[in-house]
């Protein structure tokens, strides 16, 4: 096929991928809304959560010359290791795409009471103050300009929050406008 027939079937390619993302995004949303959505609740530990995280965007990182930095201890607690570790991709992909150029992002896991909390700290733009309590909606999206331009559909917070919550737990950020956030979660480890 010629040069312009292979343009479009790239776009039309990448546009049923995204549909398709899409409306997996939606499904999870809706099966964790309605409590159908299985979790494999298991021993683990935060340590196996950072590790398979960090092995999942390491890539993404390197090619928007991001780094990655873990400030962890070996936490044991129960929890469904694939689906936090969902929760950690998607905070993680999301600091990747929002921070600068030779910035560094901080996968942190500490203990706190009968909790475990999981932290991504970001050097990213931040979030303006009117959009912190709307981040984990679904839908949201800080600038109109970032789901062409970072690829959001302004579902992956709102799924992460769903999944936390599965583990009886609750989701937060902190941020500064113009010099980054910290995205959080704090599960139970009893």
């Amino acid at each position: 096929i010629s040069e312009k027939a292979k343009k479009r079937v790239t776009t039309a390619e990448a546009e049923v991928k995204r549909l398709i993302d899409m409306t997996n995004d939606l499904l999870d949303v809706e099966r964790l809304a309605s409590g159908t959505l299985e979790m494999e609740m298991e021993e683990t530990t935060s340590t196996r959560v950072i590790d398979a995280t960090i092995g999942s965007m390491q890539a993404l990182a390197e090619q928007h010359k991001v780094a990655l930095a873990r400030d962890d201890g070996e936490i044991d607690f129960r929890g469904d290791t694939d689906r936090l570790v969902q929760v950690m991709v998607n905070l993680v992909g999301n600091a990747v795409k929002f921070s600068p150029a030779d910035s560094t992002i901080t996968l942190i896991a500490d203990r706190q009471d009968n909790n475990v909390l999981f932290s991504v700290k970001d050097q990213g733009r931040g979030i303006p103050p009117d959009y912190i309590d709307k981040v984990f909606e679904k839908f949201q999206q800080v600038e109109e300009s970032d789901s062409s331009e970072k690829g959001g559909k302004g579902l992956g917070l709102s799924i992460c929050k769903s999944i936390v919550e599965a583990h009886g737990g609750t989701i937060g950020v902190e941020s500064t406008f113009g010099e980054g956030s910290t995205f959080w979660f704090l599960i139970p480890s009893e």
